[in-house]
């Protein structure tokens, strides 16, 4: 939801009303779990920092910082929604191949994870994912 080095990345305008409306929705949705951790993308030499500005957003949510994307527009909102004390900051800086699935072969089952590439929502419907249709 941000500028990112991600091998994956959306392309998703934060400053648009209606995509901070929709966050703010999928941040409520969220919070109906109650969550008692949080944890974010963020690097742990920064949490500090990212825990006084998630608690200066707890008392004024409108009030700007610098944490932008998914953190400020979903992770701070559950928290405060669900009284979450403490945002954990765990990202760690190291390659991933997000190919992988594609790059071995299974010679028990091949097809499984193909299947669900082509298809997620079959292993997920959408009810079990909080919405009604």
């Amino acid at each position: 939801m941000r500028s990112t080095t991600d091998a994956m990345s959306v392309d998703f305008d934060e400053k648009d009303a209606k995509n901070q409306e929709d966050a703010r929705d999928v941040a409520a949705m969220i919070a109906k779990f109650e969550p008692t951790i949080i944890c974010v993308e963020i690097e742990p030499d920064q949490e500090d920092d990212l825990n006084t500005q998630y608690l200066a957003y707890v008392e004024t949510p409108s009030q700007g910082d610098s944490y932008n994307g998914e953190v400020r527009l979903v992770a701070f909102e559950v928290g405060r929604l669900a009284d979450v004390p403490k945002i954990y900051a765990i990202d760690h800086k190291m390659d991933y191949n997000y190919a992988i699935g594609g790059q071995f072969k299974n010679s028990l089952d091949s097809s499984t994870i193909q299947d669900f590439y082509s298809n997620p929502f079959k292993y997920y419907p959408i009810r079990a994912l909080g919405f009604d249709g």
